[in-house]
């Protein structure tokens, strides 16, 4: 557990993101399982479980649009000197990936660059580039790009250091359908009953004396509806994954079926 939290960690820091206003999205057999313990070690806001958590993968690939890119390396000081080179760059670019696409008209074009600082040996990934001819009003344009992308990630700004282009990128996206959850209906008045029982030692939900038992209830996931609360320690079974919701915890059942588990003194 803790090298997941500190996995989770790392990929915050590393985006500049607080995990406290942040979901963690648990899917696949295993991550409904784990997942809702690093809760308290993260801070993070929620665990979602979506439905089908065996399977989210698998739907996110059906419903992943399909993405072309290319891309250059060159080493240019965003300035007005070289403004012209790297519009010639990106014209480039530009037709190489029409060419790949042949005759698609329904296609979003994205352009974006990796910078960094002057006497940096890191670059900042993903800039956005604007459309269109890029003179100098669009080059001033790149240079605040890159400073609002590196601030946002290192929560520092340094607009006195002069900015260099190191790889210049187009994507195409072409857009496929996506795979639509149905809603759940909320329970008509009856109750929800739990399919039994089981005793857990469960990581940290036990006290540290030898004989330390937690009973869980153990629900079936096709029998919740939306709108039902679950209180941990909980158990909630499916074909492909288990879901556990650990002391000091509840879950509720959202409008598509998506279990969100939260501590229960959380804000």
């Amino acid at each position: 557990m803790h090298n997941m939290a500190e996995g989770v960690f790392n990929v915050a820091i590393k985006n500049g993101v607080d995990p406290r206003d942040h979901s963690l999205m648990a899917f696949g057999a295993a991550g409904p399982m784990l997942l809702p313990a690093v809760l308290d070690a993260v801070q993070c806001k929620q665990v979602v479980i979506p439905p089908s958590p065996g399977l989210f993968s698998a739907l996110g690939l059906l419903s992943a649009d399909q993405v072309f890119a290319v891309q250059r390396s060159a080493y240019l000081m965003l300035d007005d000197a070289h403004a012209a080179r790297i519009d010639e760059i990106f014209a480039e670019l530009d037709a190489e990936l029409r060419e790949q696409l042949g005759g698609a008209t329904e296609v979003e074009i994205h352009r974006s660059m990796d910078a960094h600082l002057v006497g940096q040996s890191w670059d900042t990934p993903f800039v956005p580039v604007p459309d269109g001819t890029l003179d100098a009003a669009a080059i001033a344009t790149m240079v605040a790009a890159f400073h609002e992308t590196y601030e946002s990630r290192s929560g520092n700004r340094f607009e006195m250091i002069p900015v260099e282009g190191a790889t210049f990128r187009v994507r195409a996206v072409l857009r496929t359908d996506k795979v639509e959850y149905p809603q759940l209906p909320a329970r008509a008045g009856e109750p929800l009953v739990a399919s039994g029982t089981r005793v857990l030692r469960y990581l940290g939900d036990l006290d540290e004396t030898e004989d330390a038992e937690q009973v869980a209830h153990v629900y079936d996931r096709a029998s919740l509806r939306a709108g039902d609360v679950l209180t941990g320690p909980a158990i909630v079974n499916e074909g492909l994954s288990t879901t556990h919701i650990g002391a000091g915890q509840h879950a509720t059942v959202g409008a598509y079926g998506e279990i969100v588990i939260r501590r229960n003194n959380a804000s």
